[in-house]
């Protein structure tokens, strides 16, 4: 699934107004955006294990990626 970006018409929207990517799905935005949308929204837990490149959703399935996995890319 594709994310769904925030789109608005207001003024002064710090997402639009900034120039930022907001899903409004999953509430992913920026760093914290997965590779596809999961679909539901999702907690800051994840959201940070998303930044640090820990954890990752593509192809409808979760991936967690090994700390040493990480260092070798």
């Amino acid at each position: 699934m594709e994310h769904t970006w925030h789109e608005c018409e207001e003024e002064n929207c710090f997402v639009c107004e900034g120039g930022l990517v907001l899903c409004t799905v999953c509430g992913g935005a920026e760093g914290s955006l997965t590779t596809h949308c999961c679909g539901y929204a999702l907690d800051e837990y994840v959201f940070s294990d998303i930044f640090r490149g820990i954890l990752d959703f593509k192809d409808n399935k979760w991936i967690i990626k090994a700390v040493q996995e990480r260092k070798n890319e």
